[in-house]
């Protein structure tokens, strides 16, 4: 190996013999180090899955507080929706499929919006009146949604067509 001379910037000779061993050391190291580096690659950390526990959270029993002689109040409000899982299903019904769906006042785009459904909401049908479903949206108020829009459930033979209600006037 031929020896050949470098000068360092401020006129000092540094052997070549120097700079080959500072690269062969350097080398080196990088040659024990590549094994410690794949070994994360091929030796993953394995976590276990989470837990997910249906039990209830257990509430405290309440205690009375000086000055407190009433017990607190808890209200719960429940609102159902036909059970898929029933196996025969009495009323027909259909399902918002879109992540938004216009109700409206009456069977066509003409009328009024009353409401947007979210997706995935049911609603019994009470009637039909050509491409559109009369869905019932509470004990005293209907609406109109336009067929394609939903997915229905039930016997269609069992809803009732209804005339359509007079369109709105401009």
């Amino acid at each position: 190996m031929a020896k050949i001379n470098s000068h360092h910037k401020n006129g000092q000779r540094i052997s070549s013999g120097i700079i080959s061993g500072v690269i062969r050391f350097s080398l080196l190291i990088s040659l024990l180090m590549l094994p410690a580096c794949s070994s994360f690659s091929t030796n993953p950390i394995r976590v276990a899955p989470p837990t997910i526990s249906l039990d209830a959270p257990k509430q405290p029993s309440p205690t009375a507080l000086p000055g407190n002689t009433k017990a607190p109040q808890t209200s719960l409000s429940l609102t159902t929706s036909p059970s898929l899982d029933s196996g025969s299903v009495s009323e027909p019904y259909i399902t918002t499929v879109q992540e938004l769906t216009n109700i409206r006042k009456g069977p066509s785009t003409i009328f009024e919006i009353i409401e947007v459904a979210p997706g995935k909401k049911a609603f019994p049908v009470v009637g039909t009146y050509n491409d559109w479903w009369q869905i019932k949206l509470d004990a005293s108020h209907t609406g109109w949604v336009y067929k394609p829009l939903v997915r229905f459930s039930g016997n269609t033979e069992a809803v009732e067509s209804v005339p359509s209600p007079p369109t709105p006037s401009n």
